[in-house]
């Protein structure tokens, strides 16, 4: 085991609530803004997670996303005409996915400690566990953003979608 394997085990987790948070989300209600906002859509949040994922992929030497995601992590929100629709950022995230989190675990302590790969960490991060951490933390952020956006547009919140998932298991 790795001194990653908290964070593994919170990738783990967010790609549950990703799958819930997209529940039932098209395209029309993946670029809708909250009521006289200008602030992200869900669709630019989904954008900007695989973004993060794909920068953590690129330091560790998997796979990232075959979507081209960089816009999402130069460019601030806007309308969502041009985004890429959601069905192609969810299968970027399972894809990201299913190679980010073997290729974490099977990283050593050693290879964690190096100097970050990633470039503009906005907080001193020093080292490749580092910068995971804060990609991981960060992620977890903005699946907290798609949920409100979620409630704010009267779509079931995730956690009452959590709960009706846990009572069918």
């Amino acid at each position: 085991m790795n001194t990653a394997h908290p964070l593994i085990d919170t990738l783990t987790l967010n790609d549950f609530v990703f799958g819930l948070a997209v529940t039932g989300v098209d395209d029309e209600i993946a670029r809708r803004r909250l009521p006289g906002q200008t602030r992200p859509s869900m669709a630019w949040n989904i954008g900007h997670l695989l973004h993060g994922r794909a920068r953590m992929a690129s330091s560790i030497g998997a796979s990232g996303p075959a979507l081209d995601v960089s816009r999402f992590g130069r460019e601030g929100a806007t309308d969502g005409h041009d985004y890429p629709a959601v069905a192609d950022l969810i299968a970027a995230w399972r894809e990201t996915s299913a190679a980010l989190v073997p290729a974490l675990s099977a990283m050593t302590d050693e290879q964690l400690s190096q100097a970050a790969s990633f470039p503009e960490l906005p907080h001193g991060e020093r080292t490749l566990a580092d910068g995971v951490r804060f990609y991981t933390w960060h992620e977890s952020y903005h699946l907290g953003q798609i949920g409100l956006i979620r409630s704010a547009l009267g779509l079931t919140p995730i956690a009452t979608l959590a709960s009706q998932a846990a009572a069918a298991a």
